[in-house]
């Protein structure tokens, strides 16, 4: 893979208006039986407006019917919308409503966000692998965003050809190695249907060649920076149904408490989904004679890189929980 310099997604500049949406997190979830839905929806304000604003929520299905609105203070962060038997979202049927989150002031519209929305639940149960409560297989590659002339400047239309590609030979999930991918490349996984591993940029290759892998991982000075990676993947792609895990960044990187850091500031802002994370499993199978029933700290799967076949046989053997 070629590292090439240069400026290759978009930079903007965005007006806003003085009282506006600065973020907004919609979270879908399913009851015990995966029938019916809550969607919970926090939006923050850049400040703290007036009384006369509001929020007002209109929920569409794919057909641009109106399904569920609600409206709320816009002093108040959190929402809902409760909805019977929804059309769930899952590889095979990537189901997608539309939400017009709209800020207004009395009768004025001061801005409309639209998001789409998948309703879908994600587990690990008994070992298994649980998308809307029943297991599934992830069958799936590793993604560059790399173009043959363009370098990092991928166009749209090689993306769609990327993700075509892949449902045509039944793959069905992605993982982003090893950065987070073009944010225009996870709407077409909502619409397309592909799981995503999205990958938080970070490496470490060089501290393997002195034989000190784990130097900055677990040196807590460099914790706000691994943070920091983290964070800004996390807080910028929250909102695509398509995500099932957040990955703490590349296999070559070590472990420490950094690691820890990001796994629990994960789960704390996202308890969702699950978080991977090979490297501690990697330090788990050099340092244990490849016994793979240690359970990691940082990740929620157990993953190991071109494993042998009798590692996989002991990982099949593992006891489940």
């Amino acid at each position: 893979m070629w590292w090439l310099s240069g400026i290759f997604r978009d930079v903007y500049l965005l007006a806003r208006s003085s009282y506006h949406v600065q973020d907004f997190f919609v979270k879908p979830e399913l009851d015990d039986q995966y029938l019916d839905a809550s969607l919970k929806i926090e939006t923050t304000l850049n400040e703290m407006p007036s009384a006369d604003y509001h929020l007002h929520y209109h929920l569409f299905d794919a057909n641009g019917c109106l399904v569920k609105e609600h409206v709320s203070n816009a002093q108040q962060r959190m929402a809902q919308i409760d909805l019977q038997n929804p059309r769930k979202w899952s590889a095979e049927d990537p189901y997608l409503y539309q939400l017009l989150i709209s800020l207004m002031k009395e009768e004025e519209i001061m801005e409309v966000i639209p998001v789409k929305v998948g309703f879908r639940s994600i587990e690990l149960k008994n070992g298994l692998f649980l998308f809307n409560g029943k297991p599934i297989k992830l069958k799936g590659v590793n993604r560059h965003d790399h173009h043959p002339d363009y370098g990092k400047v991928v166009p749209m239309d090689w993306m769609i050809e990327d993700i075509k590609m892949m449902k045509r030979h039944n793959i069905n999930a992605v993982r982003t190695s090893h950065y987070p991918n073009d944010p225009q490349f996870y709407p077409l996984c909502n619409e397309y249907g592909l799981y995503v591993i999205d990958e938080a940029d970070l490496e470490c290759h060089g501290f393997e060649y002195i034989g000190q892998p784990h130097l900055i991982s677990d040196d807590e000075t460099w914790q706000k920076a691994y943070l920091d990676r983290m964070i800004r993947m996390v807080e910028r792609d929250k909102n695509n149904p398509a995500i099932i895990m957040w990955s703490l960044g590349g296999n070559e990187s070590g472990y420490g408490k950094n690691h820890d850091a990001m796994y629990q500031w994960t789960k704390d802002r996202d308890p969702s989904r699950l978080v991977h994370y090979e490297g501690e499993c990697r330090v788990i199978m050099n340092t244990s004679d490849k016994d793979p029933s240690i359970d990691p700290i940082a990740s929620d799967v157990f993953t190991t890189m071109y494993t042998d076949i009798d590692i996989l046989e002991r990982l099949g053997g593992k006891r489940l929980s």
